[in-house]
């Protein structure tokens, strides 16, 4: 069979060819430009023991800050003062605190609560005062005897950092052991916040209860008692605390979720519900705190999403590859979002469109990713 005559080409117009390729190379040139334009400093615990600086821009290595406590593995847990200026790296025993200068990137004190055969074990999230001159500890203490292990009450202590010694410790409301409170301070330091059912408020120097927030009350008349849940601070207002919430509707028997943003200093609280709830996590504030991310980790499948905190409605919800344990970080500007844990590698997305920019592999394992502004 014939294949007719031929057709001739159709001439494209140089202007129009130009356009096409403009539009084909625009993707890439944006992801470029969202790459570069971070100019932050990362922190990062690695194995063997130790807290690798980073610049953002790159994820190259600038510094390493050793770790002794970790022991070869990785600190338990990493936690950042209340002013941004220290780091609290807990050792593998639960037991030994390294105090991080984050200017200096040195180790500038080292304690323990354990004496003796006793091991006083940190067991929960301290509150560090800015200045990281006091710090709330929940500890359960356990001391061997000849034949048995005797196992202490849940505490929460108070250590004081320029006195090296435990300045007291904070009574229970009503005198009832709690065993996962949030502990956080105010901007100066004096009033230390409790959360528990409510918020509890104690005075720092004479840890005597001062005053109290009734959030297990329904905010209204048929509306559940709001839980909130973990919140990013990195870009927080200081003494403020924005995160995700649970409530339990009675009348239609359904429990929601939304945004809450509280004002510690008036007790004001501002919230607004998403809808239905999901297994929403890792929460993370964009810097001004126009905009959250949080990650959705449900079975079949996970999804990132984009919470228009202006609007107080879902901007955007995207199914992508996720992992068996996941942690999201705000990059300094704001443009990309950073997943990581469970492995050596950060997955680097853009955080307009939620798409996959690069994956950074490093070689050694990441498990906590703190990101400072330029002028660190």
């Amino acid at each position: 069979m014939s294949a007719g005559p031929e057709r001739p080409a159709v001439p494209v117009a140089p202007a129009l060819l130009a356009a096409l390729l403009l539009s084909c190379a625009r993707p890439a040139a944006a992801a470029e430009s969202a790459l570069g334009a971070e100019h932050g400093t990362v922190f990062m615990s690695a194995r063997p023991g130790r807290i690798v600086v980073a610049d953002e821009a790159t994820f190259s290595r600038t510094a390493e800050i050793p770790l002794a406590t970790a022991r070869g593995g990785m600190p338990v847990r990493i936690f950042l003062s209340d002013d941004h200026a220290r780091f609290l790296a807990l050792g593998q025993n639960l037991e030994d605190v390294e105090v991080v200068d984050i200017a200096t990137r040195k180790v500038v004190d080292r304690f323990t609560l354990s004496e003796g055969n006793t091991k006083v074990r940190i067991d929960g999230y301290p509150g560090i005062a800015a200045g990281a001159h006091l710090v709330a500890l929940p500890v359960r203490a356990a001391t061997k005897l000849v034949d048995r292990f005797e196992i202490g009450p849940k505490q929460v202590t108070l250590y004081d950092l320029d006195q090296k010694m435990v300045a007291g410790t904070v009574p229970w409301p009503n005198g009832q052991e709690r065993e996962r409170v949030g502990l956080r301070y105010s901007p100066d330091g004096k009033l230390l916040y409790l959360f528990a059912e409510d918020v509890y408020v104690y005075d720092t120097a004479t840890l005597k209860p001062v005053d109290k927030w009734e959030l297990s009350a329904p905010l209204e008349d048929g509306f559940g008692r709001v839980r909130l849940g973990a919140a990013d601070d990195t870009y927080e207002e200081r003494g403020f605390v924005t995160g995700l919430f649970t409530v339990d509707d009675p009348l239609q028997h359904l429990k929601m979720m939304g945004v809450a943003r509280m004002d510690l200093g008036r007790k004001a609280f501002d919230f607004w519900t998403i809808g239905p709830a999901h297994e929403l996590h890792r929460f993370a504030l964009a810097p001004g705190r126009k905009r959250a991310y949080a990650l959705l980790d449900e079975t079949g499948g996970w999804e990132m999403w984009t919470l228009d905190l202006e609007r107080r409605q879902v901007e955007r919800r995207t199914p992508f590859a996720g992992r068996p344990r996941m942690d999201l970080k705000v990059s300094s500007s704001g443009r990309l979002l950073y997943v990581f844990g469970a492995g050596n590698t950060v997955d680097v997305f853009e955080a307009a469109t939620h798409r996959l920019l690069r994956t950074v592999t490093f070689d050694y394992e990441v498990s906590q990713v703190f990101v400072f502004p330029p002028a660190r």
